[in-house]
């Protein structure tokens, strides 16, 4: 300090210093004598943007000095604040979600997928169904006709009658065994046959249930209403869709071949990529978004599996999440993105990232009182990448 022009001690001066803010908020600075000096016991914090009252006192003199010091500040009327189209949010606590956002491919739903194999061999009679078309569970696929089918039913039928006649002869040695006219070596000897035909007949017929011949066209060729005995359906074992077809008419397949690819694809499984990094991040039951750039659309499941391992090539693991896809506009082979919540944190203070402003070196938002508008110099934490958290600063 310094009187006319003349340096005086700062044993003889007392001083303090108004910082007035927006919002009726005054700062007092008050000063300590350090040697030459009059240095403050607080600080001044950013920003910097004030009205600036000083008061001096030295001896019996008081001195008052005025001046303002504002940065980062700015005045717009209610018009042009609309012409602009600012949007004014109230700070309050909020929800972070940390979401993590993976590449996936979209698959069709391995639970509802069949590869559907003739069973036995023949040659093709007739093909129902082409590529592409949609199939109810038990509608025909094709006809094949099989020796090998005509030989199992003719089994059956033959079982079948061998059955009823070791019946009848048990029964009939049963009455006689009973009235002490036949011997019991004829009773147990007729007891056994009919055993023995009876696990004959269960045994052809459990062959034709192997086949894919369901109860009532057993029914039939036992009745003996069954008027082809090489005609062989291939039935849908879902309703679908289907997605591949390798037979034609008159070609001979075998019972391995894989004549038809159906899938149900009202479901469909998104397959996403987990990264070494995501993977502690990650566990099955966490909510997803799906979303497609393609397709400018988005649908909500939930993560239903996360493979254990991690692929040796690829270095990354799987995770599965199932998808509703009624109108079926969620195709396989599509690429999309997974934004799975992983956690959720609740903050006192957030912002939207978009509210954020760069100010010099600083990260700011402004803040309203009246038509004034001024930068608050922010520190940050957390964020979902639509909201930010303010540790500090408002």
């Amino acid at each position: 300090p310094s009187l006319n022009g003349e340096p005086i001690s700062t044993e003889e001066v007392e001083l303090s210093v108004e910082l007035h803010r927006l919002g009726n908020k005054v700062d007092l600075i008050e000063f300590a004598h350090d040697q030459e000096y009059l240095r403050s016991l607080q600080v001044v914090y950013e920003p910097h943007s004030f009205d600036v009252r000083v008061r001096a006192r030295v001896g019996e003199n008081d001195y008052a000095f005025e001046f303002e010091s504002h940065e980062g500040r700015i005045q717009l009327s209610p018009d042009a604040a609309k012409f602009a189209k600012l949007k004014i949010d109230t700070i309050a606590p909020r929800k972070i979600m940390d979401v993590v956002s993976l590449p996936g491919v979209i698959r069709m739903n391995g639970d509802r997928v069949v590869h559907v194999v003739p069973r036995i061999s023949g040659v093709v009679r007739s093909v129902h169904k082409n590529f592409g078309e949609s199939v109810e569970k038990g509608e025909k696929l094709a006809v094949i006709d099989s020796r090998e089918l005509a030989d199992a039913k003719s089994e059956y039928m033959a079982a079948h009658e061998r059955r009823k006649l070791a019946e009848s002869r048990f029964k009939r040695e049963d009455d006689l065994y009973t009235r002490k006219i036949s011997s019991e070596d004829d009773y147990l000897t007729a007891k056994e046959a009919h055993a023995e035909s009876k696990i004959r007949e269960r045994t052809a017929r459990q062959k034709l249930s192997a086949l894919g011949l369901d109860d009532a066209v057993i029914r039939r060729i036992r009745d003996d209403l069954d008027t082809s005995l090489t005609e062989y359906v291939i039935r849908a074992p879902l309703s679908g869709s289907v997605i591949e077809k390798h037979i034609s008419g008159g070609e001979g397949v075998s019972e391995d071949t894989e004549i038809f690819l159906l899938a149900d694809l009202s479901t469909v499984w998104v397959e996403v990529t987990i990264y070494p990094q995501d993977l502690r991040k990650i566990r099955p039951g966490l909510p997803v978004v799906i979303r497609s750039e393609d397709l400018d659309t988005q649908a909500e499941g939930v993560v239903a599996f996360l493979d254990p391992l991690v692929g040796e090539d690829t270095r990354s693991a799987r995770a599965i999440v199932e998808l509703p896809n009624p109108d079926g506009i969620w195709r396989p082979g599509l690429y999309v993105t997974a934004d799975i919540l992983a956690s959720e944190t609740e903050v006192p203070m957030a912002v939207p990232i978009e509210a954020l402003q760069q100010f010099r070196d600083w990260q700011v938002v402004f803040a309203k009182f009246g038509d004034t508008y001024e930068i608050r110099m922010v520190e940050l934490g957390l964020t979902d990448g639509e909201w930010v958290e303010v540790v500090s600063g408002i």
